[in-house]
């Protein structure tokens, strides 16, 4: 039996079956591996570790997260993403689905320059290639993450041939010694280009120690296409559309970290629903309750909130959406969701600090002595930290984790900009002696800025450190 991962929408071959009969068929669709079960009238073969259905995921305030670890064996990944014009036909978002699957599935990986952890490539394929990170800058998240949101539609025909062969040449040349070497594939249509032989290429991959995982999208990429790349069903997975991938990120990141020797250790997570910003006018006569504005002073806000001043769209801490542009809001400073400032004894001064502070911890004096992905926010008394609770020690500074923060369309710009401030209009704005640029973005577009949390004013341009 073919021990295909496959999700689908269709109405279920076993509706109407008597009880042992339904039973029967679900034992011989599935191997003794893989979970049998019935969801919303449907039998799938889903892989025991994998996540349930998008739609589930989306509904549920309590989710499985998963990291890789104790990898004892390095790989270097490389996916492949179908580029084609057929990825956007009949109303889907392939392109959006397949970014976002990639970096969820990485999300997951023990990702890093240490000997035993995995390094990615990522590389579309259409008419024509593009390495979008190869596997020598493939060493961080944050890199990682950047190159996929930075990722254009190449549009065109599905030359999955040349694909493959870009893959083998250009990627895996520089993999490392002694590292097992993985492809995912990732396409919904079979190879339709007047030249280049899919066998042929898959033929050599293997043969020179490549392992291939495939997933394919939709009816018009056949399974035995698949297989016959693979050379294996069990290295085969299949959905029925561009949405359906976020159900099989666990059973992807699963069989990286297995080829890796190490296992997916879960925790399970909370999630707490922030309360949007509320405008209850320019000066409302009531007292402003948690995240409703817009205030000038605490006195405008309930009990113990405070009034959050900010300049354009600058988030307010513990609250949701964007609100009004320049519009001030009442905020919780001792909100519990929120990791509180925390001073590291023996920090202050100190030249060098082991292993970096994390979120909301210091004394920091520069974005060195923070963990990856913190900065150092400076400050004066005991200006808010964004993203932390309380106030700290008072002249003392903390790392965070950098949010984009709104000066206004024409901020002072004289001692330039910092990582995630804005808006900027081009790489002087923002400050050169610490290799910051400017991140433009198309006119209402609210484009992730590399390395900054949160989406800031729709078509303003932001400060960013590239990767």
């Amino acid at each position: 039996q073919r021990s295909i991962f496959h999700t689908e929408s269709k109405p279920s071959p076993l509706a109407g079956m008597p009880v042992i009969y339904m039973m029967l068929a679900m034992l011989l669709h599935c191997r003794p591996s893989v979970a049998a079960e019935e969801f919303s009238g449907t039998a799938k073969c889903l892989l025991q570790r994998s996540v349930g259905k998008h739609a589930q995921l989306a509904e549920e305030n309590a989710a499985q997260e998963a990291t890789c670890t104790d990898t004892t064996t390095p790989v270097d990944l490389a996916f492949l993403v179908d580029s084609s014009g057929s990825i956007m036909w009949g109303g889907q978002d392939g392109f959006g689905d397949s970014k976002k699957y990639v970096k969820d599935v990485v999300s997951e990986l023990q990702v890093g320059t240490a000997q035993t952890d995995t390094r990615v490539a990522v590389v579309q394929f259409s008419t024509e290639q593009s390495v979008e990170i190869d596997l020598n800058a493939g060493t961080s998240q944050d890199a990682i993450r950047t190159a996929v949101d930075r990722m254009s539609h190449l549009n065109g025909s599905t030359c999955t041939a040349q694909g493959i062969r870009k893959v083998r040449r250009e990627i895996f040349k520089d993999a490392k010694a002694g590292a097992q070497k993985m492809l995912v594939f990732l396409t919904d249509g079979n190879h339709n280009c007047d030249y280049g032989r899919v066998d042929v290429q898959t033929d050599m991959a293997r043969l020179e120690g490549t392992d291939i995982l495939a997933v394919g999208v939709g009816s018009l990429i056949t399974e035995d296409s698949l297989e016959r790349m693979t050379g294996n069903a069990d290295k085969v997975i299949k959905v029925d559309k561009y949405e359906d991938l976020v159900s099989i990120v666990r059973a992807t990141s699963t069989k990286v970290c297995e080829k890796g020797e190490g296992h997916m250790a879960t925790t399970t997570t909370t999630t707490t629903t922030l309360p949007h910003l509320v405008y209850k006018g320019d000066d409302p006569s009531e007292t402003l309750e948690l995240c409703e504005g817009d205030c000038d002073d605490d006195s405008h806000c309930e009990g113990d909130l405070i009034c959050f001043q900010r300049d354009g769209f600058t988030l307010v801490p513990g609250c949701a959406g964007l609100g009004n542009e320049r519009t001030d809001y009442c905020f919780d400073p001792s909100n519990p969701a929120l990791p509180h400032l925390n001073y590291t004894e023996g920090t202050w001064d100190a030249p060098y600090i082991p292993g970096g502070l994390g979120a909301c911890e210091g004394d920091c004096d520069t974005d060195s002595e923070c963990q990856e992905g913190y900065v150092c926010f400076q400050r004066d008394d005991e200006t808010r930290v964004p993203g932390c609770s309380g106030t700290g020690i008072k002249d003392h500074d903390y790392c965070h984790k950098p949010v984009l923060s709104d000066l206004g369309l024409d901020p002072d710009k004289s001692w330039g900009l910092g990582q995630c401030q804005g808006d900027c209009d081009d790489n002087s704005d923002c400050k050169q002696e610490e290799g910051l640029q400017c991140f433009l973005r198309p006119d209402s577009d609210e484009t992730l800025v590399p390395g900054c949390d949160g989406t800031g004013a729709p078509g303003w341009d932001y400060c960013y450190r590239p990767a």
